[in-house]
């Protein structure tokens, strides 16, 4: 099953992608209602912290809107989806 330290992975690397930093990973989040301090998000980022599911779900919309900014077609899913498609693919 998919994992949120999966998860990280993938938006750690569309952050790098788009070299954008955390503070503006957290401005993204934060303005689509995150609760996480910036850096309790930067932490979750470095692995040192977890957070829970909806908010890094949240995350990946945050991501996903800064990819979006920078004119990227890649997207992060949520945890549901990536977790949909893994069980799909065991069928």
């Amino acid at each position: 099953m998919t994992t949120v330290a999966e998860h990280r992975s993938d938006v750690a690397a569309m952050m790098r992608l788009m070299h954008a930093t955390p503070e503006e990973l957290w401005l993204t989040y934060f303005a689509d209602s995150g609760d996480a301090s910036e850096h309790e998000l930067e932490e979750w980022l470095y692995g040192v912290r977890e957070l829970p599911v909806p908010q890094v779900d949240l995350l990946s919309v945050a991501v996903n809107d800064l990819a979006e900014e920078h004119g990227l077609q890649t997207r992060v899913g949520d945890i549901a989806e990536r977790s949909a498609a893994f069980l799909a693919d065991e069928v």
